[in-house]
């Protein structure tokens, strides 16, 4: 009588235990499950924030780099102008048409490289939508070129100085091929919203090419490349597709997530 009653008391203790050990068990992979959540959550939010700081600091950089060699152009350049102004002074009377003829150059030049010592980075603020219509208003003025951009974004704002600045060489690296390696007469843009992303699509109607082919242009090779290193900056996707006599088109898909950054 004892045995069962232990046996019993055995069950009954096994059917609280287990169902207590499981609770305990499932409550622990939860808890573990939320905080492998949040650990990969701040892992996202580093990671984003190391992008933009290297985003950043490229620019930075680029921006530290114009800007020194506008003081050397400025300081030297511009220097050796001026000495060479004065020596015109020592040229005889009788020749003062040669010498007006140098000093005109000189001046030329000297206007120039002061132009030039003020070297800085485009400025990209404001809305990335309206930087693509002043661009295409600039091309406007090419008179064989048809250049029409619609855009579709029914309110959301690309305002990143960063994601604009990259966007926007991409989008001018494009439209400067086909304006002159092409022979286009048409170029169609279109800025719109599509699966979490804002894509960017141009296409042009000229002569296209075989995108495999070994390029003998090498200005041309070295721009589609960096079309796509850029892409990469900002983790957007980048598509070039062309063909002999079909013309060529990009797409640039941005995640909106980056529009912020």
């Amino acid at each position: 009588m004892d045995d069962i009653e232990g046996g019993v008391l055995l069950i009954g203790a096994t059917m609280i235990i287990l169902p207590a050990f499981a609770v305990t068990v499932l409550a622990v992979m939860l808890i573990y499950r939320k905080r492998r959540l949040q650990h990969l959550s701040e892992i996202g939010l580093m990671n984003k924030k190391f992008h933009t700081d290297l985003l950043q600091t490229r620019l930075d950089v680029q921006q530290r780099t114009l800007e020194y060699i506008g003081n050397e152009i400025h300081d030297f350049v511009g220097n050796r102008l001026s000495l060479a102004l004065i020596y015109t002074q020592s040229i005889p009377e009788d020749q003062g048409d040669v010498r007006d003829q140098i000093e005109n150059v000189i001046h030329e030049a000297l206007a120039t490289v002061k132009s030039l010592s003020k070297l800085k980075l485009e400025s990209v603020d404001g809305d990335l939508e309206d930087l693509i219509r002043n661009e295409v208003d600039k091309l406007r003025v090419i008179g064989h070129l048809t250049i029409r951009f619609e855009s579709s974004l029914e309110g959301l704002k690309c305002s990143s100085a960063v994601i604009n600045y990259f966007v926007l060489r991409i989008l001018q690296e494009f439209l400067h091929n086909s304006i002159t390696h092409s022979s286009c007469s048409q170029i169609n843009m279109h800025l719109k919203e599509y699966q979490d992303c804002v894509e960017l699509y141009a296409e042009d109607d000229g002569i296209g090419f075989l995108l495999n082919e070994k390029r003998n242009d090498l200005r041309k090779g070295i721009g589609l490349n960096t079309m796509k290193k850029r892409a990469e900056l900002i983790n957007a996707r980048f598509e070039l597709v062309s063909a002999p006599g079909r013309g060529t088109s990009m797409r640039l898909s941005i995640p909106e997530k980056q529009l912020k950054v």
